[in-house]
């Protein structure tokens, strides 16, 4: 899985988090939060997953977090 993720803009902006991608990924907004507070370019895709599992008590699967994370590439707010 892919390490070096890194936050490159403010999580302040809008658009990062599109409600119809969260429900398509099945994830809540505040799983997708807790993805993006965990980017710090060394936790893997799978220790940024196991972490928010273990902080929101609510299973989330791998490639939940691999699109969010692909989405969050695609509007220019990580890069790996």
């Amino acid at each position: 899985h892919r390490t070096g993720l890194k936050l490159k803009k403010s999580t302040t902006e809008k658009g990062a988090r599109p409600p119809d991608a969260l429900k398509t990924l099945g994830l809540t907004s505040q799983q997708a939060t807790s993805i993006l507070n965990y980017v710090n370019g060394q936790r893997s895709i799978l220790e940024i997953r196991n972490t928010v599992v273990g902080e929101t008590a609510r299973d989330v699967s791998l490639d939940a977090v691999a699109g969010y994370l692909e989405l969050l590439k695609t509007v220019g707010w990580i890069a790996w």
